[in-house]
């Protein structure tokens, strides 16, 4: 991987506009039933939840948007989701997740 990700030579942008072109049914299908379902379970664990690999919120993040941060290796989706008032934060090129200090119930993958 570069050390810019601005630039696009893995992919990000060609993969953003791909989940940008997901069609209205699949967006329903994703937010409205399988994230709840998916956020319901791991509420059992508690209120905050992280969902690693949250693309352009249209999951789990998008769905609970008061409850779930965001992590993500995509420049693009990550812009695109603080854009509308998501909480979303870019992991690392080395790895490391951007949630230093910061304590939650379970994880989303």
């Amino acid at each position: 991987m570069s050390a810019n990700r601005s630039c696009d030579s893995d992919g990000y942008e060609e993969y953003f506009h791909y989940l940008q072109s997901i069609s209205a049914v699949g967006r329903f299908y994703k937010r409205y039933l399988s994230s709840s379902i998916l956020y319901f379970c791991a509420r059992a664990f508690g209120p905050e939840i992280v969902e690693v690999g949250s693309g352009a919120g249209a999951g789990v993040l998008g769905a609970f948007p008061s409850h779930v941060v965001g992590l993500e290796i995509n420049p693009f989706a990550v812009n695109y989701s603080k854009s509308i008032g998501l909480r979303a934060s870019l992991i690392k090129e080395d790895g490391v997740f951007p949630v230093a200090g910061q304590t939650f119930d379970a994880m989303r993958s």
